[in-house]
């Protein structure tokens, strides 16, 4: 008769997923001056946490390239938009000049963008006839 396992593997999966959850929690409150136990307390509370309000739900954690792209061109053009050239963030970032100059318009059209959905023309607003 074959072994029957103690634990399923999604049981397993979601004990690991929720003990980096705790792990990390912990890792980042000592890296802010927190206590080894307040630490470990926090950690266990958030993984618990988790377990008891989102348990029974599917998800789906997309690794979200885009969103660190994004991330990494605000931050780019944060340093263009103070002072930073074109050749020093190429050399900073370990890109082409070229590359970066296209970085830097491509963040001014979305931000451009991103203000008129914000910021409607005013003459849309006005009267008909």
């Amino acid at each position: 008769m074959a072994d029957i396992p103690l634990i399923s593997h999604m049981s397993a999966k979601r004990a690991e997923m929720l003990d980096d959850v705790a792990s990390l929690v912990q890792r980042l409150l000592k890296d802010h001056g927190i206590s080894q136990p307040e630490a470990e307390s926090i950690g266990n509370a958030t993984a618990d946490h988790l377990a008891d309000y989102w348990g029974g739900q599917n998800f789906t954690f997309p690794r979200d390239y885009q969103r660190k792209l994004g991330m990494r061109d605000l931050a780019i053009y944060d340093k263009w938009c103070h002072g930073k050239t074109f050749d020093i963030l190429a050399r900073e970032h370990d890109m082409s000049e070229r590359g970066i100059r296209k970085l830097i318009s491509r963040v001014r059209d979305r931000l451009k963008k991103q203000r008129q959905r914000q910021q409607p023309d005013l003459l849309d607003f006005a009267p008909k006839t």
